[in-house]
This record gives structure tokens, sequence and C-alpha cells, in this order.
């Protein structure tokens, strides 16, 4: 009896630690750096972000400096400055996922926050692109567009889940700001986020995997046993 225990208790560790392997329940990253401004400097290109048209910066929401909008996270935002167009760009690195992008398992969610100043029926626009490149950068697809949008004096959320296309190495995110009236380009945008989905292992494949190892391993032990006393004998 107490054999039979000893390779029941030892079948259960099997499968628990096969079943342990097979858990993805951490956080999600988010894959793009700075996504709330927060990072200093304020007063010139936002870190980790390519300033591509405008004068973009990062200041403190609803400040002396800057009090055309309160930050949606945090106290800081992207403002494209006084330029009629805006566009801020980071190319974010996915070439860990190539594997499951290829197979078309991987899955990625974009969330990101607009805003436009309120100057009547012709204020500013704010708008998100997200490309899918290769390695060579060259442009796969595009995969997001809010269009031009208007969401006067409060954040709006735009987001989205999608399936990133083969052969896609980098996801290339552009916030663009479009000025129609007054000096400031007043298109503003903050808390910007992109995580990868963990794809989910074939749980039923690791549990029968998992049975088949206790079962030979239980058989095993009970061989290795039975030998034991034919020796003794």
């Amino acid at each position: 009896k107490r054999n039979i225990l000893n390779n029941f208790f030892y079948a259960v560790s099997i499968l628990l630690l096969i079943a342990s392997c097979n858990k993805r329940d951490e956080p999600l990253q988010n894959l793009i750096i700075n996504g709330s401004a927060e990072l200093p400097r304020y007063d010139s290109v936002p870190p980790n972000w390519i300033n591509v048209q405008g004068h973009w910066v990062s200041p403190e929401g609803d400040s002396a400096s800057h009090d055309c909008a309160f930050a949606q996270n945090g106290k800081h935002l992207f403002f494209a400055g006084n330029d009629t167009l805006g566009i801020l760009q980071q190319d974010v690195s996915v070439s860990n996922y190539a594997k499951d992008i290829d197979a078309h398992k991987q899955q990625f969610i974009f969330n990101g926050y607009v805003y436009s100043l309120d100057q009547g029926p012709n204020s500013d626009q704010a708008q998100i692109i997200i490309t899918g490149l290769d390695s060579s950068k060259t442009k796969i697809t595009t995969i997001f567009n809010t269009d031009s949008t208007r969401s006067l004096n409060k954040w709006k959320l735009v987001a989205d889940t999608f399936f990133a296309p083969p052969s896609t190495k980098f996801l290339r995110v552009q916030l663009i700001a479009i000025r129609h009236v007054g000096g400031d380009n007043d298109g503003y945008f903050d808390n910007i986020i992109l995580n990868a989905v963990p794809v989910k292992n074939n749980l039923i494949l690791y549990l029968v995997i998992a049975a088949a190892a206790c079962i030979l391993a239980i058989t095993f032990r009970m061989i290795m046993q039975q030998q034991k006393t034919g020796i003794k004998d």
C-alpha cells in the first residue's frame, strides 16, 4: 500500500510540474517605451520617440507651461508644437514573437488616448496609425488606423486587437496631430500601450502527455519494486 501511495504522489508531482510550465499569467508588458510621455526631458522630443515632423515635446498637462489639456495618465502628454502637421513615431521590435506571428497565432492589443481642444467645428485633429514592417522596415500593411478624429475637450480611448501579418518584425506606431485653426497644434496624445497577448499552449495535449508520463513512471517504479522484491526472495 505504501508503494502504491508513493507512486501516486510521484505521478501527481509530475502532473503538477508540467501543468505549472503551461501557466502564463504574468502581467502584460507595454512594448512601447515612454508611452505616457513621463520620461524627461520634457522640453524636447520625448525619449524613445522619433520626431518625423513637427516640434514634439511632452509638457505637463494643466500647468503654467501648457494648460490646454490635463494629462490622461501621469502628469505629461504628447504635444506637437505649433506646426500644421505633427508626426511622432516609435518602431517597436516584435522579433521575439516571430514564430507565432508567422504561424498567425500572435495577437497584439493596442490602447491609446486622443484629445482635441474645442475650437469649433474645425478644431484640430488627432490620428494614430500602426504599420507592420519586415526586418528591413519595408511596409507590409497598415494594421490599425483611427482616421483623423476630434474628441473635444475630453480624452477618447482608441483600441484594437489584431494579428500581425507574417514576416512582421516591427510595429511602427505613429501619432499624428493635424492643425486647422489657431497657433498651436491642439491634437494631443497620452497613455499609449501595446501588449503582446500570450499564446495559449494546447492544454489538453499537455495533460495527455502528463498523464502518459505518469503512467510510465508508475509502471517503471512498480517493475523496479518487483525486481527488488524478487532479488530479496
